[in-house]
Formats: C-alpha cells, structure tokens, sequence
C-alpha cells in the first residue's frame, strides 16, 4: 500500500514510540509489537555525541534508561543524549532489558517488515 492512501482512510492508527502501552518505547521490541496494531509508526530521532542518529524522544536519558544507576556514568547530569557516544548509549537498559534503537535498525526492520515509519526529529533536537 501507499503511504499517501492511508490518508483516504477515515481513521488511522499510528504506534507513537512503538507500542508504548506494552513495550518501552523507542525500542525494536516496542516496533514489533506494534505490528498488526497500527497503520503507521511514528518515532523521534537525536543524535548522540559522534552524531549516530537514535530513535529517542527525550534529550536526557533519565526517564528512559538506567543511566543514573550505573557508576560509570555519574557526574556526567543531566545526561543529555547529546554527551554519550554510540557505545556508550548502547550500554544503557531501555527497559525490561532492551538496548538502545539505532535509526538505521528501526529503518531496516520497517523494510524487512515492508511498514509505514513517520520519522520525526527530537523537539529537543537543535539543528
């Protein structure tokens, strides 16, 4: 189907974040469980410290991930995505022990998948 056809419906359903509702959102397991449950999914983008583009909403990772438990990182408040690398950002648990989203994997499973994605950047995204 066209993107574009999806707008002659007279409802549709986006997965904001994925599947937020059962899956932490912003993660693959969020995007796959929006499969079947949606007509479209909608994900924000940000950029990390050597600019790999994230699927994250937030500028910081606090509410999201467990960066405040872990000793490696402390003294680097307020966490903003933004200051941590690629590596970094992939150590971090995004809930129920999901890893960090890259916008190329999330690309790559919609393609696998042959999906609709809606990629915004960040509203805390300065460009």
């Amino acid at each position: 189907m066209n993107f574009l056809k999806l707008f002659d419906s007279p409802s549709l359903i986006a997965a904001h974040r994925g599947a937020n509702a059962i899956a932490p959102e912003n993660t693959l397991k969020a995007l796959e469980m929006s499969v079947g449950r949606c007509d479209f999914m909608k994900v924000d983008v940000c950029l990390s410290k050597d600019l790999t583009p994230v699927v994250m909403h937030d500028d910081t990772l606090e509410r999201t991930t467990n960066v405040e438990s872990l000793n490696e990182f402390k003294g680097r408040e307020p966490y903003f995505v933004h200051d941590f690398s690629d590596e970094e950002l992939k150590r971090l648990d995004y809930g129920e022990g999901e890893s960090l989203l890259t916008l190329n994997a999330a690309l790559e499973f919609v393609k696998e998948n042959e999906l609709f994605l809606n990629v915004a950047k960040s509203p805390h995204l300065l460009l």
